[in-house]
């Protein structure tokens, strides 16, 4: 097998789809907010801490920079199939360890089911793979303000770790 690009897939030119991304998240949020609006008949705004369009703002500067998105999500999926192979490794009954492990501390995971169970312990490793790679993400955006960055990280720790159990 060749590590040679084929010469007949014609990639997207970067900018050209960052500026589409742009207009499709700026569609977007015109129209949520349009609807929003709509269905709001004058009571209190459905998003009063105005973390929609924090998210929007990240959003925005994430698809800014094609080439920093597209690395970090060949990073995720490398690290998905690293995933996958393992689980596969174990299904076979070979021995593979965790890619990834909670904290300690961290209760959510403590019943043994979830290192013991095949299934649960995939399931465990997929969701620590994917909240560390948002909260990397987000915490590697560049531009954004930091009061709207401070508010998109609590909000992506908030509902990636522990501690949204307390």
């Amino acid at each position: 097998m060749s590590n040679q690009p084929n010469p007949d897939i014609k990639l997207p030119d970067p900018a050209e789809l960052s500026k589409n991304l742009v207009k499709i998240a700026t569609q977007s949020q015109q129209l949520v907010t349009d609807f929003l609006a709509r269905q709001g008949n004058g009571q209190a705004s459905p998003d009063p801490l105005n973390i929609g369009s924090a998210f929007m703002e990240m959003l925005t500067r994430l698809m800014a920079d094609p080439a920093k998105l597209a690395e970090a999500q060949v990073e995720y999926w490398q690290q998905y199939m690293t995933l996958w192979n393992n689980a596969a490794q174990r299904y076979l009954g070979n021995e593979a360890g965790p890619l990834l492990a909670p904290d300690p501390g961290d209760r959510r995971f403590r019943d043994a089911a979830w290192n013991d169970g095949k299934v649960f312990d995939f399931i465990k490793q997929s969701y620590l793979l994917t909240a560390g790679w948002l909260q990397k993400t987000v915490h590697d955006i560049d531009g954004l303000e930091p009061k709207t960055a401070q508010k998109v990280r609590f909000y992506c720790l908030l509902y990636t770790s522990d501690a949204a159990d307390e």
